[in-house]
């Protein structure tokens, strides 16, 4: 055999086949320590920078390792992988050195070549091994624990002894995970995405526990990284996309209210690489009757920007072609998706949950946060927050233009038939609602009634037959109003539109008066200020002498003039209309809550 056969061609380090064939490990050591090592953000380098960039930070690593092997043997398993196995025993603190020696010669060497500066090293050690256990044994060991020093947020090195119990757990996971699905063990849980304005259903959230014989509950946040680690996480996605059309009435209906439940099923990048999804999940869907409208497949931040991202994307364009949304989760916590944000086909974002607590903590945090939701809303997306525990989390997200919130301020997992108890009493109106006031206070959709306040307030003819109108004598605040229900504002966006004809001259008289938690909204048709002027304002308490008004010309009395005053969260603009003509604009308008 040829020396160059056990050698990488491109860092001329050995190679995978050295390791198994020819290492130490085979030569009879007492003990031996094994680095697996992993290049952070490798893929970014090929992106940014080239094929022929990312072919020289491989290289240049190579060389770093040749150099701080310390009596090592290095070896390039694949791509950015590498190991170095070290002979004899090693003390801890040696080998974390050894660590740091190769993580700050990388930082070097960026002086040298630009596209290093993007890389940092991960790595997991597997100390004083005993060799008669098997090589692949311990390159588990190390992996394992390099993938520890991954979720830790990279740039880290983590020993195999620190984590074994964890990883013996991990284990035993990984090899009962086809067992507990043949016996059953796995159960669909729903959890409702409430809107944050109203607190009814934005959506529903699938959640699948895995209750073991033992009864000890394992959840997705704890065994579905082990079961993409083994790649199993493909058949547990397919058997649950299937249980949950098969075994669930996933058309919800309530009479009188125009909205489709949607359920939000968490999906693997390993599923979406697959060339095929698109056809194996249009036959589930066909199978059972099921609407892939009704269903958003929920994706990890970094399945779509730190995997196979242009087959990931290539297959959730081809899905949403037959009709599925998507959801972006744990948005935050690397951010590594922003460079592809424009190509993303995703409807919902959901921050990472770890990320928005530590950031709205504090005010300079906050301004993130406010700037990442403004990002989402202007390129179309919906915004939700999750495992939310603190009220006053949930005001500065309102305020910021969040749509959807869950965690255990709301609600907990429910069964299916608690959830359908639940959804009936929860979904929001998704239509307008309209009032003729010809001669009552109900509206042409049911469960939408008013009341009247004061002596004043009469009903009167309307501009046609068809409506009628109701005549309000100006007063002191809160006297002779009509009071209408909180839940006719079904979302953050809002549109309001009426007749008015002012019979006389009053000043600052709202037609329109909205009272929210921080603040309130007024429509002032026709006012004596300032020589007359008409004003859609939105006011916040806490910024007391600040209006966010929209101020134009006032109608003119005697005559019915169409008002429409309009407010998009997404955007934060408020606009004005008299007439069917645009009056004016607002811009960066607070959502109030």
């Amino acid at each position: 055999m040829k020396d160059n056969e056990y050698r990488d061609y491109l860092t001329a380090l050995y190679n995978r086949r050295w390791l198994f064939e020819q290492s130490p490990l085979n030569e009879g050591e007492d003990k031996v320590s094994l680095l697996f090592m992993d290049l952070d953000n490798f893929k970014t380098v090929n992106d940014l920078y080239g094929h022929e960039e990312g072919d020289a930070v491989l290289s240049t690593f190579g060389k770093i390792l040749q150099e701080n092997a310390q009596g090592g043997f290095p070896v390039r398993m694949s791509g950015d992988e590498f190991v170095l196995v070290l002979p004899g025993a090693r003390e801890k603190e040696a080998l974390q050195g050894l660590y740091e020696t190769l993580d700050n010669a990388i930082l070097e060497e960026a002086r040298n070549l630009p596209a290093m500066s993007v890389i940092t090293l991960s790595a997991g050690i597997a100390r004083d091994q005993d060799p008669a256990e098997g090589l692949q044994q311990i390159i588990n060991r190390a992996d394992n624990a390099m993938y520890a020093a991954k979720r830790e947020g990279k740039r880290c090195c983590v020993f195999f002894e620190d984590i074994e119990e964890k990883a013996l757990f991990e284990q035993d996971l990984a090899d009962h995970a086809q067992e507990g699905l043949e016996k059953g063990q796995f159960h669909i849980l729903f959890y409702p995405v409430l809107n944050i304005q109203n607190l009814m259903l934005e959506q529903t959230n699938i959640f699948v526990a895995w209750e073991r014989e033992n009864g000890e509950v394992i959840s997705p946040k704890d065994y579905f990284g082990i079961m993409e680690s083994t790649g199993f996480i493909r058949q547990l996605n397919l058997y649950f996309f299937e249980e949950l059309c098969k075994n669930y009435d996933l058309n919800i209906h309530r009479a009188s209210v125009n909205q489709d439940i949607r359920f939000s099923i968490h999906v693997s990048w390993l599923l979406l690489i697959d060339r095929n999804i698109d056809k194996r999940l249009k036959e589930i869907l066909d199978r059972y009757g099921v609407s892939a409208d009704r269903i958003i497949l929920a994706v990890d931040e970094a399945s779509v920007s730190e995997r196979e991202s242009e087959a990931v994307i290539r297959s959730m364009n081809k899905l949403k072609k037959l009709g599925f949304s998507f959801n972006l989760i744990h948005f935050g916590k690397s951010f590594s998706s922003i460079r592809l944000f424009r190509e993303l086909p995703v409807d919902t974002i959901a921050f990472d949950p770890n990320w928005l607590r530590d950031n709205l903590a504090d005010e300079e945090g906050r301004k993130i946060v406010k700037s990442m939701i403004r990002l989402a809303k202007e390129t179309g997306r919906r915004i939700h927050a999750i495992m939310l525990d603190d009220p006053k989390q949930v005001e500065y997200l309102s305020a910021y233009g969040c749509d959807g919130v869950q965690g255990t301020l709301y609600t907990e997992a429910m069964t299916f038939d608690e959830y359908k108890e639940f959804a009936l009493k929860k979904m929001a109106m998704d239509a307008s609602v309209v009032y003729r006031f010809r001669g009552n206070l109900e509206a042409e959709q049911e469960g939408y009634g008013g009341e009247m306040i004061g002596d004043g307030v009469a009903f009167s003819e309307g501009i046609t037959d068809h409506w009628g109108s109701i005549r309000f004598p100006s007063g002191d605040i809160g006297r002779n109003v009509v009071n209408l229900p909180a839940k006719l504002f079904a979302k953050n966006s809002f549109t309001i539109s009426l007749w008015v004809k002012p019979e006389t001259v009053g000043n600052w008289s709202s037609v329109i008066y909205m009272r929210f938690l921080g603040g309130f909204i007024s429509v002032v048709p026709y006012s004596n200020a300032e020589d007359g002027i008409s004003v859609f304002r939105v006011s916040e308490d806490q910024n007391v002498g600040v209006w966010h008004d929209v101020t134009c010309r006032s109608i003119r009395t005697k005559e019915w003039s169409f008002l429409t005053a309009t407010y998009d969260s997404g955007t934060q603009k408020s606009r004005y209309f008299i007439n069917g003509r645009f009056a004016g604009v607002r811009n960066e308008v607070p959502t109030l809550i």
